[in-house]
């Protein structure tokens, strides 16, 4: 059986966002203090183990696209949770509206990025590139009138101020989407600007990923992304590996669905993983790998990914 040469890249794991967030509804739930149940508006990050962790601690879990209108589904005077993603400040209004209690685990960075948003829009109009359906971009689009969700199939927009356009984006956007969807923007609108939006964390694990072609590696070679298919890094991560000439990409969230017989014929194997990812079901695809099995059952369970 051939044994490949596998390398698990540097940056792995929860970002400092997640586990900050992961941390915060833990200890709400062990909290004697905070009213019960706990209502949670949305998933908290984009990763199902850590959404049936959250279910196992007694989080109900509010779903829904629209976060206003997602409050209406919760009793007032309740505990409520706002995700990583972030939120309106008009939906932090209305949460104090009803008498909640707010338990705010918007990442830093995320909560950084809209403030600048938020002073920009000011003076110009924002442009924002993002998935329209995304929390972040929805929350983006409620900061002010003066922000739109940037549609890729038609970049005009008659509502834009042409002189003073920004452009801001999703904090998981890869560095190369952004690059090729702002000359298009700059066609269109000659005086835009961009505005550095891109999560440093994410942007690490990009570069991790375009520069492996400095490792040298001899032989055919597979890179495993690691990450749940509604996270928009891992998303990401993925699409960066599939330009990469010199390796074959898959893209899997644990080891149930990675076809082991297929990865063990690689003379290499590079494994990288989203912000959301735990880190044990990267281990454990890796353990994988190298043993004797040609399917293995994941053996992680929620309460053991933190």
């Amino acid at each position: 059986m051939n044994k490949p040469n596998i390398i698990k890249l540097k940056e792995q794991g929860f970002c400092y966002g997640v586990k900050r967030a992961i941390k915060l509804v833990v200890n709400a739930v062990n909290d004697t203090s905070i009213k019960k149940p706990i209502y949670l508006l949305g998933n908290l990050v984009h990763n199902s183990h850590i959404d049936d962790l959250l279910k196992e601690l007694g989080v109900i879990v509010i779903t829904g696209d629209i976060r206003l209108s997602m409050l209406d589904n919760i009793p007032n005077a309740s505990t409520v949770v706002f995700s990583a993603h972030g939120v309106s400040q008009k939906v932090k209004d209305k949460a104090k509206q009803k008498d909640m209690f707010i338990i705010d685990t918007t990442c830093p960075y995320v909560e950084q990025t809209f403030k600048l948003i938020e002073k920009e829009a000011i003076t110009s109009d924002i442009y924002f590139i993002g998935k329209s359906n995304h929390p972040e971009s929805i929350a983006a689009s409620e900061i002010s009138d003066h922000v739109f969700i940037l549609d890729p199939k038609n970049i005009y927009n008659e509502k834009i101020n042409k002189d003073k356009l920004k452009v801001a984006h999703q904090t998981t956007m890869s560095c190369y989407d952004i690059e090729n969807i702002f000359k298009e923007i700059k066609e269109v609108y000659p005086n835009a600007t961009v505005l550095d939006m891109v999560c440093k964390v994410t942007e690490n694990r990009q570069n991790q990923l375009n520069n492996i072609s400095n490792l040298r590696l001899e032989g055919t070679t597979q890179i495993i992304i690691v990450g749940d298919k509604k996270s928009n890094n891992s998303t990401k991560l993925f699409e960066l590996a599939t330009r990469i000439k010199i390796a074959d990409a898959v893209f899997v969230s644990e080891v149930t669905e990675l076809n082991l017989e297929i990865s063990r014929t690689y003379d290499n194997i590079i494994i990288a993983s989203g912000t959301s990812t735990p880190e044990a079901l990267v281990d454990e695809i890796i353990d994988a790998i190298s043993s004797n099995e040609l399917f293995v059952k994941s053996s992680i369970l929620p309460i053991n990914l933190i």
